[in-house]
């Protein structure tokens, strides 16, 4: 029996293999046809508008099937997308996909019609994307918003352009039991977080638009392999929960953060005081284990493998190791501050860092580094951020 024989292919739906047309619009007559599973020959494809999938899409793509946005001319806020809010069973296999973000930049920052973003799903209940190779996004190679029961395995970031706000995997807030395993990023690759939860990030602004703020909750996250990307791990939470979640083997350099908990007080919807009485955020229940780390840029003053500024229980660091020989300039392994009063258990040793407390330290967690803060949460309502 022939391999995915009951796919049909795009090529019936007046697809061409060559880039000569709109390959947006044969997906969009073979989904009004009510064909649901479709295969896609090697070739070079063509993407005019965004391709929105319907319940139960599932699109097999030849692993030499190169997806492209049409270069110069892709005005659309996605170039994949679910076709309607609350979309189930959702599936992309294979294929190359390219955003050519050299041509098709971002208008400005905050723009709303043209988001610069790839892949965006929000609101679907069962989604896999797996052995896909992406290139060169605008914004967000993948955002995912109130995404539920998904799974992305062996991906892969590749390009040389790296725009700000390029994120590899962006979860928005809503989104869980997600696993995430078998990523690669190639060196010199991500203009911003390679994995983001993002809680509740200026979700009305630019790239963020069409998130809310809401909890992510039960994420497993392994198998990170990210030589020289910008930012390996963000977790923002002002006042949302992000719970539940677990990162395991990560092997990763970065030029900005290593992980970034630093609750929004960098970016350019910071708070206006960075030490609050009490501090803010809500991380529990997040375990960071088997990671190597280490700097891989070039700033004389560039921060920490992990910076800490987020109120949270339970964050556990475990075989946690600084890889000092691959630092590219002399590196803190972890720095907590602008937070409440916070425990911290290493190996059996306790130590109290007090509300707003700057502490440094330069120590491997070979053991468990358990951390816990005395907090109530802030319920900081967005006029108190920056413009």
């Amino acid at each position: 029996m022939e391999l995915y024989s009951d796919f049909a292919s795009i090529l019936d739906f007046g697809a061409s293999s060559d880039g000569t047309s709109d390959t947006a619009a044969a997906f969009a007559k073979a989904f009004a046809a009510g064909v649901r599973r479709i295969r896609v020959p090697a070739g070079e494809y063509r993407i005019d508008h965004t391709l929105a999938l319907p319940s139960g899409a599932w699109l097999e793509v030849d692993e030499n099937a190169r997806i492209f946005a049409i270069p110069g001319g892709f005005t659309d806020p996605f170039m994949i997308a679910n076709a309607e809010y609350g979309a189930s069973d959702i599936k992309i296999r294979g294929g190359i996909w390219d955003g050519v973000c050299g041509e098709n930049k971002r208008a400005s920052h905050a723009d709303t019609v043209k988001l610069g973003l790839m892949f965006n799903f929000i609101g679907v209940d069962g989604l896999v994307l797996e052995n896909l190779r992406m290139f060169n996004a605008s914004s967000y190679h993948v955002r995912l918003g109130e995404v539920k029961h998904f799974r992305i395995e062996n991906v892969s970031f590749e390009g040389e352009l790296t725009p700000p706000c390029q994120d590899g995997i962006h979860m928005g807030g809503g989104c869980e039991y997600g696993l995430i395993r078998g990523v690669k990023a190639l060196p010199g690759t991500m203009g911003d977080d390679l994995i983001a939860l993002n809680a509740d990030d200026y979700i009305w602004f630019g790239q963020n638009i069409g998130m809310k703020a809401l909890p992510i909750r039960h994420i497993r996250v392994e198998d990170v392999d990210a030589p020289h990307c910008y930012t390996v791990i963000r977790i923002l939470s002002v006042n949302e929960e992000v719970s539940d979640c677990y990162f395991k083997n990560f092997r990763a350099g970065y030029r900005a953060i290593g992980i970034n908990l630093d609750s929004t007080h960098r970016c350019g919807d910071a708070f206006k005081t960075f030490n609050r009485p009490g501090g803010v955020g809500n991380l529990r229940d997040i375990t960071f284990e088997n990671f190597e780390l280490w700097y891989a840029g070039s700033r004389e003053v560039h921060s920490p493998i992990v910076s800490y500024e987020s109120n949270s229980r339970n964050v556990r660091f475990i075989n946690f190791r600084h890889v000092r020989e691959n630092d590219t300039l002399p590196t803190d392994t972890i720095n907590l501050c602008s937070m409440a009063e916070t425990v911290l258990l290493s190996d059996g040793e306790k130590r109290v860092i007090g509300d707003c407390e700057e502490y440094i330290s330069n120590v491997d967690f070979h053991g468990e580094l358990v951390v816990n803060s005395n907090y109530e949460v802030a319920n900081i309502p967005y006029p108190e951020i920056t413009n």
